[in-house]
């Protein structure tokens, strides 16, 4: 059985565990030598607000005319690009749009199991059939990190 210092000795780990603890340790016990002094000289922590989010959606793209205001008319502005299963926006344009459904009453749904991120449902235009039916679909906010595999893609990795 695997252990790391940060293990309590009456609770070993199983090795794959230790071994992934104590690459972890390693990885930042060297931290400060990876950054300029500068870097550190200023402890205060801020919240990391990212630049960009992935606006996504799960099986059809919502439609924002069956939305009521404010709602409808921030959607609308994205309603071109929605034929697309993901795109990305600024913070602020992130901003601006969930505002606009928290004031027309849209509810945040809970994870669909897709992982990190916030969700709405939306109605569709025209109802699914079969397997799937529904009337509405899942549009997801996730970070994105520009240059990744989280930006500008189809789908996000975390």
């Amino acid at each position: 059985m695997g252990t790391s210092r940060r293990a309590h000795p009456q609770h070993p780990l199983p090795p794959a565990q230790g071994r992934a603890l104590a690459r972890i340790d390693t990885l930042f016990a060297t931290a400060t030598s990876r950054l300029p002094a500068r870097a550190w000289a200023d402890r205060t922590i801020r919240p990391y607000v990212p630049s960009h989010y992935d606006l996504g959606f799960d099986r059809a793209a919502p439609d924002p005319a069956k939305l009521p205001s404010p709602a409808r008319e921030e959607l609308a502005k994205y309603q071109p690009l929605l034929h697309d299963w993901s795109q990305s926006l600024t913070t602020a344009q992130t901003r601006a749009l969930i505002t606009a459904f928290v004031k027309s009453g849209v509810k945040t749904v809970s994870d669909p199991g897709w992982g990190w991120g916030l969700y709405f449902r939306l109605p569709i235009a025209h109802p699914l059939t079969g397997l799937g039916a529904t009337d509405s679909t899942i549009l997801r906010f996730n970070q994105a990190v520009p240059g990744s595999d989280t930006f500008d893609h189809k789908y996000c990795k975390y």
